[in-house]
């Protein structure tokens, strides 16, 4: 593939490489976006007088062909030098193994070059001898010093590349110090001018690799949230630098296993090549967003919204929720607990912030405007999910009195007695026209506040409230019955009830929206299924016409589409958000509707927004707005239990599948066993005429109650 902008990261640490080949440059730090400079890298190797590099130098010539490949742990860029008769990998990998904290959060990556020769050049090769290298030239602002084995460069980092205050905690004017630095894996490599070398003798053996390791550093407690100052949950595990170093090379065959496995994980699945590059570009671009901090044994767990900067927006971590729940639920669990602090309270009760604050500081939530509708029940849609995704009812029980307050706004938001929410209505997509982003009695969060009241109406019981479970139905209920007799429009529904505008308030500015028709009212609109995925993942179908949701989805995907996917409605082209695509995608599955290879439209999008377009690696918008280094896109993990079909219940110990397309694998991660490295996979074939589909590694799913296609299973 052609050379484009990525990112490899770590979870939690902002230890972060921007990559961009195609500008002949790269960017580093150890705080992440927006904090990072650019370095001078020179990795590659020298056979005799001649260099050959990586395009992050001018020092010496580039490769004569370099090609780019996307991996769960980075990237590897495949080179060919004609001249010298090798090919060369480079590979740039961090480590993410789900529930191994040490590792994930471990501020470093490794560089690995593998050397081997090009095929059919003779027919007796000749042994190559040369040395590969890798070597680093910050700016003059940072001192260099010699450690065993590489060099580190320590200095201040400073806000750079954004328009946003980034709110640095007091004390930080100057910037935020720390370091990074090159080492090798192996003991005695050649060291001279900020180059680490190592030699090697190609002869009769396929290959040689050599490994080298990029890492950073910061100690200081350089975010603040709720008003304490924290610092990065690594330094509890690596006293400095040469700590992260000698845990990388100590390490060095386990981190590899592990990076194997997750790596395989996504790799060895048959949905469609572009998705799995899709996945892993945006899994790069999620690490790169997270923060992982703690102060006196209590962590902090957030994520920005990309450039928006926004710690743990309510609506994006709805999203993300499928990377949690994939792999790391108690990061979900996490959230939820620092969500339980940002309760706001209002003439109509208690709504959640939009987020917990911006840059450095999550003291609050720092967006403009509320989102009270949305927001509570994109909480407790995540709640349930969480829920039933663990078995773990601490959460539900401990704060089910705010579950409770966030439902009954939801229902007092109606105040025309239709069940549909006219109040707190405006919504995420605040790049969209009126009709869609905040109309009153709006299709999309009505079917999600239906959604939420049914779940809410299981959490109710299970804390011993059934007055309000028979609330909660009642106003579920209500809502179906408007939704089938006044949004159904004969082949899908209408984006929103309201047909004027005389009564909408743009939330941005609190003036009147405009006077007389309100233009795309009855449009095709792709998100009014978005809040049955929780519900659907978790084994639970909320009461509705699954039949004319499917005709929805379907019809609302061929009128709103452009090249790279679907815009909001037919009616609103403005702007295009691959994450709500992609959600689309997944309810759809759930549905019997296969629209998994539209990833290849999202993929051909974020390879040109990030080689001729505006760059940022995973971009969720085509458009006149920009959602760049967004983390959203770690929504696209939800492919492999979309196209499975899979529901996990382990509160009723239920485990279901429907797979949506044959043939299919995929693995099952839900359910896998990370410290044991067990995954169990589905496999799905058609074997004269008929469908089969079986469990690898079924003693995974031992004690739980498993059909396919609505069949019981014997495991």
């Amino acid at each position: 593939m052609q050379l484009f902008e990525t990112v490899v990261s770590n979870l939690g640490s902002r230890f972060t490489l921007n990559l961009l080949p195609h500008r002949r440059q790269l960017l580093l730090s150890p705080l992440g976006y927006y904090f990072h400079v650019p370095v001078d890298l020179a990795v590659g190797i020298q056979i005799g007088d001649d260099y050959r590099i990586l395009p992050f130098s001018d020092r010496y010539k580039c490769f004569d062909s370099v090609e780019q490949e996307l991996l769960p742990s980075g990237v590897v860029f495949h080179c060919k030098e004609p001249e010298l008769g090798v090919m060369v990998d480079i590979a740039f990998r961090s480590a993410f193994y789900p529930h191994d904290v040490i590792l994930s959060t471990a501020p470093f990556c490794y560089v690995s070059v593998t050397v081997s020769r090009l095929a059919g050049r003779q027919n007796k090769p000749r042994p190559i001898e040369g040395k590969v290298f890798i070597a680093a030239r910050p700016g003059p602002e940072f001192s260099a010093r010699r450690i065993d084995g590489g060099f580190v460069f320590s200095g201040k980092f400073s806000p750079n590349g954004t328009r946003r205050d980034l709110h640095l905690p007091e004390g930080f004017s100057d910037g935020v110090p720390a370091e990074f630095g090159i080492a090798a894996v192996d003991p005695d490599p050649e060291l001279g001018d900020r180059r680490i070398s190592q030699r090697f003798l190609l002869d009769d053996q396929e290959f040689v690799e050599e490994e080298f390791t990029l890492a950073g550093y910061c100690g200081a407690e350089c975010l603040e949230a709720g008003g304490e100052r924290y610092r990065f949950k690594y330094s509890g595990f690596f006293a400095s630098v040469d700590d992260v170093f000698a845990y990388a090379s100590s390490e060095k065959n386990h981190i590899d296993e592990k990076m194997a496995l997750f790596d395989g994980v996504i790799r060895d699945s048959t949905v469609p090549r572009d998705l799995q590059q899709l996945i892993a570009f945006s899994l790069q671009t999620y690490l790169a967003n997270s923060f992982w901090t703690t102060r006196h044994g209590q962590d902090w767990f957030s994520v920005w919204e990309g450039n928006c900067l926004y710690h743990s927006t309510v609506d994006v971590e709805y999203n993300v929720g499928l990377f949690y729940l994939a792999l790391w639920p108690e990061l979900l669990e996490m959230t939820l607990e620092e969500w339980t602090k940002h309760e706001q309270r209002g003439l109509y009760g208690s709504y959640l912030s939009h987020d917990m604050g911006a840059g450095m500081m999550a003291n609050g939530q720092s967006y403009p405007h509320a989102m009270e509708v949305e927001e509570n029940t994109n909480f407790l849609l995540m709640a349930f999910a969480c829920w039933r995704a663990t078995g773990r009812e601490h959460f539900i029980a401990t704060h089910y009195p705010l579950i409770r307050r966030l439902a009954k706004y939801v229902i007092d938001a109606d105040t025309t007695g239709n069940g549909f929410p006219d109040l707190g209505v405006a919504n995420t997509f605040d790049d969209a026209a009126p009709a869609v982003q905040f109309s009153r009695k709006q299709v999309y969060l009505a079917v999600k506040a239906l959604a939420a009241f049914e779940v809410t109406a299981l959490m109710a019981e299970s804390n011993g409230d059934e007055e309000f479970a028979g609330i909660c139905r009642d106003r579920a209920a209500l809502i179906q019955q408007t939704l089938d007799t006044e949004a159904w429009q004969g082949d899908h529904y209408a984006v929103c009830l309201e047909k004027r505008m005389d009564e909408i308030t743009d939330p941005w500015s609190g003036k009147p929206a405009g006077t007389g028709e309100l233009p795309g009212w009855d449009a095709y609109s792709i998100h009014t299924a978005n809040g049955l995925l929780y519900p659907l993942l978790s084994g639970y179908r909320p009461n509705l016409d699954y039949a004319r949701l499917a005709r929805d989805i379907a019809h609302a995907t061929r009128e709103a589409m452009l090249e790279y996917g679907c815009t909001h409605s037919s009616a609103d082209r403005s702007n295009l958000w691959v994450s709500q695509n992609l959600w689309r995608d997944f309810v759809a599955a759930y549905m019997g509707l296969d629209l998994l290879d539209m990833a290849s439209r999202y993929w051909a999008f974020e390879v040109m927004e990030n080689t001729v377009g505006r760059g940022g690696c995973f971009i969720d918008t085509y458009g006149w707005n920009t959602l760049n280094f967004y983390p959203r896109g770690a929504a696209s993990v939800g492919a492999f239990a979309a196209a499975a079909g899979l529901s996990v219940d382990r509160v009723a110990g239920q485990v279901a599948l429907s797979p949506v397309r044959v043939p299919l694998r995929v693995p099952l991660l839900p359910l896998a066993d990370w410290e044991q490295g067990a995954v169990p996979w589905l496999d799905v074939s058609l074997v004269d005429g008929e469908v089969r589909a079986r469990i690898l590694r079924p003693e995974l799913l031992k004690g739980f109650t498993v059909t396919i296609f609505g069949k019981p299973v014997k495991l």
